[in-house]
């Protein structure tokens, strides 16, 4: 009985079928929306197109537009190049075919007339009639180059003063001041036209510039710091051509400012190590390296630069001995007064990076995989994990396995837990010591619906329920046919 009627449902299935047969043979197989190729993209084909892709990183973009300035001789000029996403590109300026500086690598014959600030400007004081030129040039040196080409006019003589055209500034064309000390400066106009005075910093509204306010004709700094310092430029806006344009350069000293780009460096036995600190002064900072209290030695091992109009210092070890591990110290001084950063060289593993958080073959488990640079053979690995909420960390101990090169992955399967958020860290040792512990990764156990069972017996229900959904099937088909 039961398999007749199994034949029955599968007769009445094909009826239907029949019953929603095109009638024109015309109809191409694709004018159903359901023939195609997969409309729908699985996240595991998602998952593994993005293994060992690269995080995309944006393309530098030079914000500053082109300047056309037209000053008189003497004046000091500063030419804007602000480089977005551009920390890593080197930044060339030159006049003309005439190079000038390349990164930090002076080339100009007149560093001290012609020279760079922060944000990549170009400073040219004493403008004489042979630094005209329409192309003062910023480039961004990649494949293809960016680039921004300013224009400079000077005038053999200082502009004279008639109905139409007059501009000072006051009080002094190059301004010296201490930081946190107030200063205020103006640009004053004589023209009966009444131009609009508008102040700008490195291609900025003076409006824009934190710090600074202006009135009138003047602008004010409350308590100068070292972003203060620059050419301030005025321009008298006229609606003409060729409006007038002054400049004032404010000189801000200050004592002596250290960044790192990370505060500890991992190295191996026999291997190049290089620490670094990136020091901002004015007037410039003397730089001394300290190891555990002594000053190190100033041989070749030390090595400086010109970066962003800020100096980076270089400690370079050729053969590290593990007598040269151990905490650094950068100290710099200057008139103003002095700072300090400490740097670690270490040969213990870097801290440990997610590479990946899925398990691919068996839905019902979470696999975690990191990534560790070591310079020494991992001995050890520490991974803790617990349910979001709870304040007790459960311990385990991954599988050690050998690396390839530097780097060493680690793999830990989560089964049968509970439905819920969890968070997991870890740590990685080598002969060295133990690695900075890894940041905290949260993923979440979802509930898995067991698939459906063949279940014995109870006939009485099972069997009214097939023929039940086999009637709707078959009516939804017709329905769908007429």
């Amino acid at each position: 009985m039961q398999t007749l009627r199994i034949a029955a449902i599968l007769a009445l299935l094909l009826f239907s079928q029949v019953l929603c047969r095109p009638q024109s043979s015309d109809q191409k197989d694709d004018d159903y929306p359901g023939d195609g190729g997969k409309d729908y993209e699985d996240p595991e084909d998602l998952e593994d197109s993005d293994i060992g892709r690269g995080t995309s990183v944006s393309p530098p973009v030079i914000l500053t537009r082109p300047l056309r300035v037209r000053v008189s001789v003497g004046t000091t000029v500063e030419f804007p190049c602000v480089v977005k996403n551009g920390d890593n590109e080197v930044i060339q300026w030159s006049k003309g075919s005439e190079p000038l500086y390349f990164g930090g690598a002076v080339m100009t014959t007149e560093p001290d007339r012609i020279f760079l600030a922060a944000n990549n400007s170009l400073i040219v004081n004493d403008v004489t009639e042979y630094d005209t030129s329409n192309d003062w040039t910023c480039t961004v040196v990649m494949q293809p180059p960016l680039e921004i080409h300013h224009s400079l006019q000077v005038v053999n003589q200082p502009t004279q003063l008639t109905e139409h055209r007059s501009l000072a500034v006051w009080p002094a064309k190059k301004i010296t001041v201490n930081e946190s000390m107030g200063v205020e400066f103006g640009c004053d106009s004589q023209s009966k036209s009444r131009p609009e005075i508008k102040w700008s910093l490195k291609g900025k509204a003076i409006a824009e510039v934190p710090g600074v306010s202006s009135k009138n004709n003047y602008v004010f700094i409350e308590h100068a710091t070292r972003h203060h310092a620059g050419v301030y430029q005025c321009l008298a806006e006229d609606r003409s051509a060729s409006p007038e344009h002054e400049a004032i350069e404010v000189v801000v000293n200050y004592s002596p400012f250290i960044e790192v780009e990370h505060d500890t460096f991992h190295t191996g036995l026999g291997i190049i190590s290089e620490i670094s600190c990136e020091v901002d002064a004015h007037p410039h900072a003397h730089v001394k390296w300290f190891k555990n209290g002594n000053v190190v030695p100033q041989d070749e091992k030390l090595h400086h630069h010109e970066k962003n109009g800020k100096t980076l210092h270089k400690l370079i070890i050729e053969h590290t001995r593990k007598e040269d591990l151990g905490t650094y110290k950068c100290k710099a001084t200057n008139d103003l007064g002095e700072a300090s950063k400490d740097v670690v060289l270490t040969g213990a593993p870097a801290k440990p990076v997610l590479n990946h958080g899925k398990d691919r073959h068996n839905q019902k488990a979470h696999m975690i995989r990191w990534r560790v640079q070591s310079f020494s053979p991992i001995t050890e690995y520490k991974l803790e994990y617990r349910m979001k909420g709870n304040e007790n960390w459960i311990e385990v101990q991954p599988q050690v396995t050998d690396g390839q090169e530097n780097n060493f992955v680690v793999e830990s399967h989560f089964e049968n837990l509970l439905p819920g958020v969890y968070q997991v860290r870890l740590l990685a040792r080598n002969d060295f010591g133990w690695s900075p512990q890894s940041s905290i990764h949260e993923f979440r156990k979802e509930i898995v619906a067991n698939a459906a069972q063949n279940v014995k017996g109870g006939s009485s229900t099972t069997r009214p329920l097939a023929a039940l959904t086999a009637l709707l099937v078959v009516s939804t088909r017709v329905f769908t046919c007429l």
